[in-house]
């Protein structure tokens, strides 16, 4: 008997079929969403700050990934699709060299949204305009504060990403993500105190914590200094959702790991 052979069929490749598997695929996921605390909280926090009725609402997109070729990308995009949905908006305009001709086939023909490696959305009208960012990397985000000062964003968590370098690294290699950053960051400095035992048991103990007392003074000067030899971009930023894992469904994945909703005021 002869044996059946498997043909491997690349659901990369623009054409009809596929394009209906890809849009059926992010419509399964949009309906898993949908009913996930993610979106549940998402959608109250942007309708709180946002009114669909008074507001003219555009969004902007980068870094979303080829939705043909991963999994994290079609979720990214099912959650752009409720936001799109939930707020009526007219106009979304997406970049990602990593997109493909059947990516750029169903955002512009199945989503009418339109792919535009230069941002057509002017910084000084951009208070209508939510950047979507999910998993964006922080060299991108750098350039897009700078360039841009968003007023809303839906992004990596800051906090997270950026807690891991120095105050001198972060002011050095991110300094408009910095002031960001700094706002966020609540000043444990001003709380942390030494607590010197009148006969202190460990003396290479009590030196190990003088000498992180130090350290934590010199990065609150160093950031002080930065701070107050540049020009802040907002003068307040509120975190209106920060994402627990528990929020988010199981078959997503890592598709939102660590998300912001951020409200900036400038």
């Amino acid at each position: 008997m002869a044996r059946k052979i498997t043909t491997f069929q690349d659901r990369t490749i623009l054409n009809e079929e596929n394009l209906k598997f890809l849009k059926e695929n992010i419509d399964a996921k949009k309906s898993t969403l949908s009913f996930s605390e993610l979106w549940k909280q998402i959608s109250n926090n942007l309708t709180t700050i946002l009114v669909p009725e008074d507001v003219d609402i555009q969004i902007r997109s980068l870094a979303l990934g080829s939705m043909s070729s991963e999994i994290s990308p079609k979720f990214q995009m099912a959650l752009l699709l409720l936001i799109k949905e939930q707020l009526n908006v007219k106009r979304i305009s997406l970049y990602d060299p990593e997109f493909n001709d059947l990516d750029r086939e169903l955002m512009t023909k199945e989503y009418d949204m339109t792919v535009d490696e230069i941002d057509p959305f002017s910084k000084e009208n951009n208070e209508n305009v939510i950047y979507y960012l999910p998993h964006i990397p922080l060299e991108v985000l750098e350039g897009l504060i700078a360039e841009k000062h968003p007023s809303y964003m839906i992004c990596n968590n800051i906090e997270k990403h950026l807690s891991r370098f120095t105050v001198n690294e972060i002011i050095t290699k991110f300094p408009e993500l910095s002031l960001v950053y700094f706002k966020l960051e609540p000043d444990v400095n001003d709380e942390f105190t030494v607590v010197e035992k009148k006969k202190p048991r460990n003396r290479k103990k009590k030196g190990q914590s003088q000498r992180l007392a130090q350290v934590m003074e010199d990065e609150k000067t160093q950031k002080q200094r930065f701070l107050d030899s540049v020009k802040e971009i907002y003068k307040e930023i509120d975190v209106m959702y920060k994402i627990e894992a528990s929020d988010v469904p199981a078959e997503a994945g890592n598709s939102f790991s660590d998300l912001f909703l951020l409200k900036c005021r400038q």
